[in-house]
């Protein structure tokens, strides 16, 4: 038998077992709750792009604001490899097999 995400929310919660959906990334910014704690926050982007981020936690007495983006697709992708032992003509090597 299948049961939908609602059901096992309202059952779990009757049972006194505190839960909610999983949600994927599009659904969160779409959740009522979600919003109303404004949890997602837009955060501008070196290009002057705003990107929208998740906050999961609120807290009533320390309420706090994103003002770091995270880094760009493959920002750090050389600072990365470095750091587990690839030099840079291996990494350019890397690059020209378009492996990444």
């Amino acid at each position: 038998m299948t049961y939908s995400t609602k059901t096992w929310v309202r059952e779990l919660n009757a049972a006194g077992v505190p839960c909610g959906p999983n949600y994927a990334i599009d659904q969160v910014f779409k959740d009522s709750q979600a919003r109303h704690l404004g949890n997602a926050q837009d955060v501008p982007n070196d290009e002057g792009r705003h990107v929208r981020l998740v906050q999961p936690v609120t807290l009533s007495r320390t309420p706090s604001k994103m003002v770091a983006q995270p880094p760009e697709f493959g920002e750090q992708t050389d600072e990365v490899l470095k750091e587990f032992g690839f030099d840079a003509d291996e990494i350019a090597k890397l690059r020209d097999l378009k492996v990444m």
